[in-house]
């Protein structure tokens, strides 16, 4: 029975507005969950979650070989009150879970993932107005 870790840079917790989005820190304790689906069918055949640490990085340990499936990291959620909406975009990220492609490595990594904060930080007003004048 193969096993694999999947790795993720961070899930993010991220400012954003219409012109302007930037990462504002790790996330610590945001769920998140690989699933893995029948190419075909589209049923889900495998899932496992995994929590964030400190640095908004997590490890999950990934049982068997999933070839012939599309799996993805997917954000589940948030432990921050005003932070629960996912970044369009970065919710989910595809992992290819499978040594059959070449990969020696039983470790594989995903694209950061994030979430939105509800309200904006102090001085974002500030730097909105600077990029506007900027831009006339």
């Amino acid at each position: 029975m193969a096993k694999s870790t999947v790795t993720l840079a961070s899930v993010a917790l991220r400012q954003e507005n219409n012109l302007h989005s930037s990462s504002i820190g790790a996330l610590a304790g945001a769920r998140v969950r690989i699933e893995c689906q029948d190419r075909e069918t589209l049923q889900l055949k495998y899932n496992v979650e995994g929590v964030t640490d400190s640095t908004g990085t997590y490890q999950i340990k990934v049982e068997d070989d999933h070839q012939d499936q599309l799996c993805y990291a997917t954000l589940v959620s948030s432990p921050v009150a005003n932070c629960r909406t996912a970044d369009r975009g970065r919710s989910r990220a595809e992992v290819i879970l499978t040594r059959n492609n070449g990969a020696i490595s039983d470790l594989h990594f995903a694209n950061s993932l994030g979430y939105l904060r509800e309200e904006p930080l102090s001085g974002c007003a500030e730097l909105l107005k600077q990029l506007l004048e900027s831009d006339e």
